[in-house]
């Protein structure tokens, strides 16, 4: 479970406060909401709590199951080690009220996608509304710090999300404030939206242009290297099973899958790209060794 540590939980909280306090002021609320009417428990505002596994911690109280009157229970959000969890101390996949199988390293982070419910007595299930993220007032003013919105934020946001988020660049002792817009607002003039925004890689522990991130930053520095020992083998039935290794270097991401493009003029023109999912791919035995899938040519 989350609390296992030699230090009494009391000064736990403690420690953990005046370390936050130290870098940056805390504007930003961990909410949960979207849970459907058996699980409306799990929707509310969430307490950061000591880091467990390298990764944030947030509780909460919350009315039992039972609904109204029910006894009060405490549910914790954190990393087991597999992905994340919602429930008691201890809870994890199989047993917590939500799982997302993600490495995010916060639960802002995690793909709203991954999130899966657990209704009594059933398994787990995709959730279209269901979601958990920070919020705040999000200005020049009241930045948000990159604890509260994840290291990885800006790695694991869509490459074109529209959004502008104001935050404290954790590289600065000074606590100098950016946005993260790719363009300037030249009406505003001088401080402000009136400079290019940059964004934090956490992998570099540095702030980067917000206009270069993904086309140049990710893109050159992040990028996976290649597959390798791509293998070929067609049957009489006009299928190819592909069998290849994962690259060596995965420049510093997870990665999540491949893309297949197929050539019928010896490279000169590729076609039909398909992205095939890391989980699809990977296979649990040692026979082929490496990822594998099979596709039809017909």
């Amino acid at each position: 479970p989350p609390w296992r540590s030699s230090a009494p939980k009391e000064n736990c909280e403690v420690n953990l406060r005046l370390s936050i306090n130290e870098s940056a002021t805390m504007v930003g609320v961990l909410r949960s909401l979207g849970a459907p009417a058996p699980l409306g428990f799990l929707n509310g505002e969430w307490q950061r709590r000591c880091d467990y596994g390298g990764r944030a911690h947030y509780s909460k109280e919350a009315g039992a199951a039972g609904g109204a009157g029910a006894a009060a229970v405490e549910l914790h959000i954190f990393f087991d080690g597999e992905g994340w969890a919602i429930g008691a101390l201890g809870s994890g996949r199989g047993d917590a009220y939500a799982f997302a199988a993600s490495d995010a390293l916060h639960p802002n982070t995690v793909d709203k996608e991954a999130w899966r419910l657990r209704l009594a007595g059933a398994s787990y299930q995709s959730s279209s509304f269901f979601s958990v993220q920070t919020e705040g007032p999000n200005s020049e003013a009241e930045p948000f710090s990159m604890e509260e919105l994840g290291v990885d934020y800006f790695l694991r946001a869509p490459p074109k999300s529209r959004r502008v988020v104001w935050f404290v660049d954790p590289t600065s002792d000074k606590g100098t404030v950016l946005h993260s817009a790719a363009k300037s607002t030249a009406a505003t003039g001088g401080g402000g939206r009136g400079q290019p925004g940059k964004r934090y890689c956490h992998l570099c522990k540095k702030c980067i242009s917000a206009n270069n991130f993904h086309s140049q930053h990710l893109a050159h520095l992040h990028r996976p290297g290649r597959p390798l020992g791509l293998l070929a083998l067609p049957d009489h039935r006009g299928n190819v099973e592909l069998q290849w290794m994962p690259p060596t270097s995965d420049g510093g991401l997870r990665l999540t899958g491949y893309r297949l493009s197929v050539s019928f003029d010896n490279g000169v023109t590729w076609a039909n790209s398909l992205d095939l999912d890391i989980d699809a791919v990977s296979g649990s035995g040692a026979n082929p060794p490496g990822p594998s899938a099979a596709i039809s040519l017909a």
